[in-house]
């Protein structure tokens, strides 16, 4: 028979047994769950990312061809670096621009690459939309690696000029990689006399009775953004200004629900009000089909489908189209035109006129904008291949009761445009719309406030 000792000693240690087994099975357990739970947000991440992977890779290959899909560990390497160019714009200089993103193609497809460097140090010109675009592919390349439980991490230099290296900071790549220590937050933009606006959105399957969706406080979100801009030198939008601003974002962005196939969009707006001159920059795009894709899409039969081909007929028959002006180029181009939309089903429909809207604005902008002197307003279009350039060169003039901008001295749709304003990017694609516009905001759009 045991001894007393004995017997506390051995029920001691059943129960310590006991104990750890219980404990074992709970650690397990909680491991169990969290592992799955960690594996259910991966994938619910990398759903989200192969989604915006595909995009990602048209933009950096340059290409509307399928992206590859999946990484690999091919290259070897632990590192890659672009070097921005000069005149780093979307609106300026887009086929270099786009061009210099191919340098982070190894980060998209091989987990071995570990970093990334940019080079900010040669940029003398800069706009919005091309750090946006850089901001976002970098933001990708994180969010992918680690998805993939792998680190990544982006380094660089910034422009020498501080009103560039601000913008870097407050709305580029820095922002979007929330880099500790060197962002501009939101808070702080004030501060820096910086005016920001940013909303991204997308088709809202329902809307709450005596809500707004997201387009319209999107929109009206923007043309305060613009008078926010103006509050510093006492000064805001007309009526008729604000107006225009809402109706010309507001049918852009129904555009990009609409057609786009993703029902996606984001917009920006930025002042540095340090800048004299007052240069406002906005940027509104989204991803998914190209304005040529959408024309594509509509049956042979439709109105807007059967307007478009007498134009092809018409280059087709002079033997127009070449290497850098075809019919994706045309379409594009024709997509502009005045009371034109995809959704048109009569020679009168309305549809279409957000186009015209935004042309007849930024073209009042940039005429006020020479009568000063100052530097000349500025927009672009990308859609896949294709980039169209405004200036206030060619203008947006009634014929036949349409308003008709060819980008051509006949003004003529029948005649291929200017190729220095309407470009082929042979080596450069944007899949989805971007919208880019550089301005200064003029006398004619903006009024004095009253001194009480």
């Amino acid at each position: 028979m045991k001894k007393r000792k004995d017997l506390d000693r051995f029920y001691h240690e059943k129960r310590s047994e006991k104990h750890l087994r219980r404990l074992s099975r709970y650690r397990k357990d909680k491991s169990r769950k969290k592992r799955a739970k960690f594996f259910e947000t991966r994938d619910e991440m990398t759903t989200q990312l192969r989604k915006e992977g595909h995009y990602i890779s048209q933009l950096v290959t340059g290409s509307d061809a399928p992206s590859r899909g999946h990484l690999d560990k091919s290259s070897g390497m632990l590192s890659t670096e672009i070097r921005l160019p000069q005149v780093f714009s979307i609106i300026d200089n887009p086929e270099e621009s786009i061009q210099v993103f191919k340098g982070l193609e190894p980060a998209l497809y091989d987990t071995d690459v570990e970093w990334a460097g940019v080079r900010h140090s040669d940029i003398c010109e800069h706009d919005l939309a091309a750090e946006i675009l850089l901001g976002r592919i970098g933001k990708y390349c994180m969010d992918l690696h680690s998805a993939h439980g792998k680190s990544f991490e982006i380094k660089g230099n910034y422009p020498s000029q501080d009103c560039l290296a601000r913008k870097v900071k407050t709305i580029g790549l820095v922002k979007a990689l929330e880099v500790d220590g060197e962002k501009i937050d939101d808070d702080a933009a004030e501060a820096e006399k910086i005016v920001l606006f940013h909303k991204r959105g997308a088709k809202e399957d329902s809307i709450r009775i005596g809500s707004l969706d997201s387009k319209t406080r999107a929109t009206q979100g923007f043309v305060d953004h613009i008078n926010d801009c103006l509050m510093e030198a006492d000064y805001q939008l007309t009526e008729d200004a604000s107006q225009e601003l809402v109706e010309y974002v507001g049918e852009i962005l129904a555009n990009a629900q609409e057609h786009s196939g993703t029902g996606e969009w984001e917009i920006y707006g930025y002042l540095d009000k340090q800048n004299e001159e007052r240069m406002c920059e906005a940027v509104i795009y989204n991803f998914g089909n190209t304005i040529s894709d959408t024309f594509d899409q509509l049956p042979e039969d439709d109105y807007a489908r059967g307007s478009l081909n007498k134009y092809i007929a018409q280059h087709e028959n002079k033997a127009l189209f070449g290497k850098n002006w075809d019919k994706d180029s045309l379409t594009t181009l024709f997509a502009l035109q005045g009371r034109v939309s995809s959704k048109n089903s009569e020679d009168d429909s309305t549809r279409g006129q957000g186009t015209v809207d935004l042309i007849e604005f930024f073209q009042m902008i940039s005429e006020e904008g020479n009568k000063r002197g100052g530097e000349h307003a500025k927009m672009c279009i990308l859609s896949g291949h294709n980039h169209i350039r405004f200036d206030g060169k060619y203008r947006l003039v009634e014929s036949r009761g349409q308003p008709i901008i060819a980008f051509n001295r006949e003004n003529n749709l029948s005649l291929p445009p200017d190729p220095n304003y309407v470009k082929k990017l042979k080596k450069a694609y944007f899949p989805g719309t971007l919208i880019a516009i550089q301005f200064i905001l003029p006398d004619t759009a903006t009024e004095e406030l009253e001194n009480d």
